[in-house]
């Protein structure tokens, strides 16, 4: 059967990495890591987990302090996008593209070939890419004075997902890890010459072998030009020089130790001009030259366990959990220079904690946008604590003011404040009945960072699923969901007050996200997509506590 839902793809696949060695699957295109240890399965002897972990006595893959890999949340989905104007939503069923006006919820379906399964939305237009998989086909839908245009191109082959350059240029189409590969032709991608696209000229996307199981792609940039594209596989780093007239790419074969996604993370520079990953295999970061392609290695103490970059990509900060340091080094400096690698160690507190960690050894590692902390935390282990990481002395404070287990933490853009989901402990024997039900029940916390303050919130069954801060820094949403009771609903939080009310949502979340506000009138504004046959989107003005819905990605779509 050539038409095949994406999700249905995904499950299959992902039931099939899960069972051959536990993998996750890799983040979508432009995302900042491509790994994580999270869902990995049993083992009868070293040799059945991956490289850097081993086979304890209760027959799972662990590190070498006898914890499993941090888990980190990597989820393969086609998110809706948004223009400055509008949001463009996938309507798979109906094989079209729904845009909708986010002040009036006016619609526009437009028609696409068939199957779309990833759309990538052109910087500073009213355009976006749309990618169909059954269809074979990469779209350009333009709205210019109010008259929608497609421009469609055939593609040879089915692909699973697009990547769009920063200047919207080029754009690159791939079979991101956990996908089937059409027809088992790994490693092939689509190079496409938007402008090319645009004008409907004849050959606007060449085909390249590119390694196999790719996990990320992402795009170098210099004076706001993408010049290079860059595609992550298993064991290999592609390199496309874009507008070159031969733009065959440069493959680069990676060290062994870091050709285990299981156990790997990748993390790009802000302007892609560098590659920075790590292995729970090898105790130092590989790092990769875009421009001169070509790879050296920054020695750490120990593995590390997770990997940040600041927004502006003069900073990064690596946690050795097997050792309990941090590692923190100046961008690009220390590339050039191993001894601008500074490392402390993590003192864990012994008193105050007779029932559960104060902190663990760090795992993971939230680095504030403009650098100045960084917030270390475990899943790995049941602690209820954050640490505050100070990169100007290396200090780290504890804050204890959480009462349940973490388990992520997302940072404002402002890097104020923090929400911080947990997680149940259904096991809990607290003698008081009312901090067992707390320990029992699923729930987050809102952190203000500045006063040092934390306010819970219990969701009973319902689990925290996504957080979203919207524009003008004031308001965030957390989507939640009970699949087993069918439950669902969205908390709307005023991170000023930490106070928290919950707005009725029509079925179960899936994704959510921002939306762009050009004015202070369009500020607190979030999206919505929600389970249902036919399509389901709500916008959320969290600051008015009010949802309004959209049913049905088509012109008779129910508003409500």
């Amino acid at each position: 059967m050539d038409r095949i839902h994406l999700h249905g793809l995904l499950a299959f696949a992902l039931g099939l990495v899960l069972a051959a060695c536990g993998e996750s699957a890799g983040e979508s295109a432009g995302a900042s890591g491509d790994g994580g240890g999270g869902g990995l399965g049993g083992c009868t002897r070293d040799a059945d987990c991956p490289a850097g972990l081993v086979c304890s006595a209760e027959a799972r893959c662990v590190a070498s302090d006898g914890l499993p890999p941090e888990e980190e949340e990597s989820r393969i989905a086609a998110r809706p996008a948004a223009s400055a104007e509008r949001l463009y939503v996938i309507a798979p069923f109906a094989d079209a593209v729904t845009l909708i006006d986010p002040e009036t919820l006016a619609l526009e379906s437009v028609p696409v070939p068939e199957e779309p399964v990833d759309l990538a939305v052109l910087p500073g237009e009213d355009a976006a890419l749309v990618l169909s998989r059954s269809g074979r086909a990469i779209s350009l839908l333009a709205r210019q004075g109010g008259v929608v245009g497609l421009q469609v191109a055939p593609l040879a082959r089915r692909f699973g997902a697009v990547a769009l350059a920063p200047d919207g240029a080029w754009a690159l189409l791939w079979t991101p890890e956990g996908m089937l590969p059409d027809a088992g032709a790994e490693g092939i991608v689509g190079l496409v010459d938007v402008d090319a696209l645009r004008a409907g000229l004849e050959g606007p996307v060449a085909d390249f072998a590119a390694g196999r199981r790719h996990t990320a792609v992402h795009f170098r940039t210099v004076a706001d030009d993408a010049v290079d594209a860059v595609v992550v596989g298993k064991a290999e780093i592609a390199v496309f020089p874009l507008g070159a007239e031969d733009p065959a790419p440069t493959r680069i074969a990676l060290p062994a130790l870091f050709a285990e996604i299981a156990t790997r993370e990748v993390v790009a520079a802000p302007d892609g001009s560098f590659l920075l990953l790590r292995s729970l295999a090898a105790p130092e970061l590989a790092v990769f030259d875009v421009e001169a392609r070509t790879l050296s290695t920054l020695p750490l103490p120990a593995p590390a366990s997770d990997l940040d970059v600041t927004a502006d990509g003069s900073l990064a900060v690596a946690v050795l959990r097997t050792t309990s340091q941090v590692a923190w080094f100046p961008l690009p400096a220390a590339l050039g220079d191993p001894t601008a690698v500074q490392v402390a160690t993590v003192e864990l507190p012994a008193i105050g904690c007779e029932e559960v960690p104060c902190l663990a050894a760090p795992g993971q590692v939230a680095l504030a946008p403009d650098g100045s902390f960084a917030v270390l935390f475990s899943n790995a282990a049941p602690t209820e604590s954050l640490g505050i990481f100070d990169p100007a002395d290396g200090s780290t404070a504890i804050f204890s003011a959480l009462e349940k287990q973490v388990h992520s933490v997302a940072l404002s853009p402002d890097g104020t404040q923090a929400l911080v989901f947990h997680l149940a402990d259904p096991d809990s024997t607290a003698a008081d009945l009312y901090e067992r039900w707390v320990d029992q029940s699923e729930g987050y916390a809102v952190v203000d960072l500045e006063r040092g303050i934390a306010q819970l919130k219990l969701t009973d069954s319902l689990v925290p699923r996504e957080a979203v801060f919207a524009t003008g820094d004031r308001y965030a949403g957390v989507t939640l969901r009970d699949d087993e009771a069918k439950r669902f609903g969205l908390d709307a939080i005023d991170l000023e007050t930490l106070v928290t009310e919950p707005l009725q949502l029509a079925s179960a979340p899936e994704f959510a996200g921002p939306l762009p506000a050009s004015t202070p009138e369009q500020h607190h504004r979030i999206w919505v997509t929600q389970e249902h046959p036919a399509g389901r989107i709500g916008i959320a003005r969290l600051d008015e506590r009010t949802v309004r819905t959209i049913t049905g990605f088509e012109l008779e779509s129910e508003v409500r």
